[in-house]
Parts: C-alpha cells; sequence; structure tokens
C-alpha cells in the first residue's frame, strides 16, 4: 500500500481542500481534534469499557466470547454512545471549519456517532472489508473517521482506494466486490488525525494485528438543505443501544446531538437528481 496524501499544511486553504476531495475522494489531516478533547474522549472511552467488562482493572483485554449475542458487547457500546465528550468531539472548532468549508455553512453531524473498538484478530476480532458507506440518499455525504487512541498501521487503521468516489452506487456497498492492494493508501494515526471521505469512495479496515483494542469513530456530515434518512437522528445500532434520553442522562447539554432546526429526516427518499434509493438501518454504520 502506498501512504496516504497528506493536507495538514493546507488545511487552511478551503477551496484546495475541495479540489483535492473532488480529485482523491478523501482527505487525511493530523492533529484536528484539540488535544485536551481527545486525551478526555480516549479516558473516558476506556472508562467506559471497563465497566462494560471489556477491560480488566490491571489493562488486560477480556474477550467477549459470544460477539454481539454477549450482553457486555451492548453495555460497552451503549456505554461510549452514552459519553458526552465522545459526541462533543464533532462541535471541535477546527473540525467545524474544516467540514464547513467542504460542504457550506449549513452543515452538520448526523446525531447518530459510530464508535469502533476493534478487537485483535487473535482474539476473534474482525477487519472491515472494502465498501463504501451506506448512503445512497444524497451525493453529499462525508464521513469523518477519527483517531482516538495511537493507531500504528499494525493496529489495523483506516485504509482507503482513492478516486473512486465518481464510480456511483456499488450493488451491496461494494462488499465482496475488491480487495486490498498495492493501489489503496493508509498510514499510521495518532489521537486527533482524521480522514474524510465521500460515501462512494471505497473504504474499510485492515486487521488488527496487536493485543490492543483499535479506538475510533466516525461521523456522518451533509448539508442541511438535503433530507436526511430517519435513522441518522437515532443513536447508532438502535435499538440494540438505548435512545437518546436514556443516553444523555447527565450531560450538561443536548446540543451535541441535536441537529439545526432546518433539517428534515424522512424514510421517504427525496426525489432530486443523484439520489439512488433508501439506507437500510444495518449499513448506516459498517465498522471501520
Amino acid at each position: 500500500m502506498k501512504a496516504m496524501q497528506d493536507s495538514t499544511i493546507e488545511v487552511e486553504d478551503g477551496e484546495l481542500l475541495r479540489e483535492r476531495m473532488n480529485e482523491e475522494g478523501y482527505l487525511f489531516i493530523r492533529g484536528v481534534i484539540d488535544s485536551k478533547l481527545i486525551r478526555e474522549v480516549k479516558s473516558d472511552v476506556l472508562d467506559a469499557l471497563r465497566r462494560a467488562q471489556w477491560i480488566a482493572a490491571d489493562g488486560s483485554l477480556q474477550p467477549l466470547i459470544n460477539g454481539q449475542e454477549d450482553p457486555r458487547y451492548w453495555a460497552g457500546f451503549g456505554g461510549v454512545q452514552a459519553l458526552e465528550s465522545f459526541h462533543r468531539m464533532a462541535f471541535d472548532t477546527r473540525l467545524t471549519a474544516i467540514m464547513s468549508a467542504l460542504l457550506g455553512e449549513d452543515m452538520y453531524p448526523w446525531p447518530g456517532k459510530a464508535p469502533y473498538m476493534m478487537w485483535p484478530e487473535h482474539l476473534g476480532g474482525t477487519h472491515a472489508k472494502p465498501h463504501q458507506e451506506g448512503v445512497r440518499w444524497s451525493e453529499d455525504v462525508l464521513s469523518t473517521w477519527i483517531s482516538i487512541g495511537n493507531t500504528p498501521m499494525r493496529q489495523g487503521g483506516l485504509a482507503v482506494l482513492p478516486r473512486t468516489q465518481n464510480i456511483g452506487y456499488l450493488p451491496g456497498y461494494g462488499y465482496g466486490q475488491s480487495d486490498f492492494g498495492p493501489e489503496w493508501v493508509t498510514t499510521g494515526f495518532e489521537p486527533g488525525d482524521i480522514v474524510i471521505f465521500h460515501n462512494f469512495t471505497v473504504h474499510g479496515s485492515l486487521p488488527n494485528q496487536t493485543d490492543e483494542l483499535r479506538l475510533s469513530c466516525a461521523f456522518k456530515w451533509q448539508s442541511a438543505r438535503y433530507p436526511a434518512p430517519a435513522e441518522a437522528g437515532l443513536p447508532v445500532r438502535y435499538p440494540g443501544v438505548p435512545g437518546w434520553d436514556s443516553l444523555t442522562a447527565g450531560w450538561t447539554s443536548r446540543r451535541w446531538i441535536t441537529p439545526p432546526d432546518n433539517v428534515t429526516f424522512t424514510r421517504i427518499p427525496p426525489s432530486r437528481s443523484g439520489t439512488l434509493g433508501g439506507v437500510p438501518p444495518d449499513r448506516l454504520s459498517a465498522p471501520v
């Protein structure tokens, strides 16, 4: 694989970022999330996973023998989504400035935000095969993949196939239609590094070959001018995880999961040029 093109030094040049996104289908920018905030998020995530018994008091992993059938899986997944600091990341000033430059001032993050705690392969973990995002309502949905912890390449970070953003929707979101190869790009990531990619850009994650969890997340963004799928307003993996009233109990503010007043959510695909149909709920956030 090749190294990702680094756009960190051009981060203030909105026109260049838009051109590069249009050309490559992704942007890689280091150190976007405030360092104090990303440290708080990592600490909160690890605490939530300890409470859910994913991690022992001594820091060792406690394998989830039955995967999603293990109640600890849902306790951990819901516990992370109940963290106010986790959702607050989407309102980091540098991140919102970048997304405004790409999508316009009326952009917003979907309330539902996906945490990824990727298990080592030797403990039964799996990695995300090449695919597109499950978003076919409009062609202006972007994802921000954020590294919460240190993510060396052996830990299985995000990989992207450049210049695939213009291929349109692939049947089945592209699962099983391609594999990783030398034309793909990836890199090692530090806490707060981000990759932004178009919803048609083919991407995936490499195997986690370490003994530790890989901690990352992804937020989806779009313009408020277009309707969003109803599921975008719900917690990711709902109803496997509780609703917002439960998740936000004790928060100082619900603004982190409250979309702008002019946003509309619908289960009926909007009839406008470029739309390609509805979004199955189980494909809104494939693990990467």
